[in-house]
């Protein structure tokens, strides 16, 4: 984050949401969501971080299956988990949205109250 004003920016709460997409029901879903409290400094930087957010999945795939006769034969085995599909962040100061960062407009997140 930069504050690109000569005042500091006092208290600001930053929402990361990342996203998923479940691959056997085939929609987008919230994996994670982490709320984190920043202040910066008058022409300063903030850098945040977070543990790593973990995403399993199996894509679709062939699997082989024996046959009598020797021809070779595989059955289709669906796709299933979730996997990363995207984020977005937003920082809000006193309940207002004063910065925002999507990477898909999908993403938006509905109005903060």
């Amino acid at each position: 984050l930069t504050n690109h004003l000569k005042e500091p920016t006092g208290p600001l709460v930053v929402r990361i949401t990342f996203h998923n997409r479940d691959l056997a029901k085939r929609s987008n879903g919230v994996e994670t969501v982490l709320t984190l409290d920043a202040a910066i400094k008058g022409r300063g930087t903030h850098e945040i971080t977070s543990a790593p957010v973990t995403y399993t999945f199996t894509p679709e795939h062939g699997q082989p299956v024996k046959s009598r006769r020797g021809t070779a034969r595989s059955k289709r085995v669906p796709a299933s988990g979730k996997r990363y599909a995207g984020y977005s962040v937003q920082v809000l100061q006193n309940g207002r949205i004063i910065g925002e960062k999507l990477s898909s407009e999908r993403f938006r997140p509905e109005a903060v109250d």
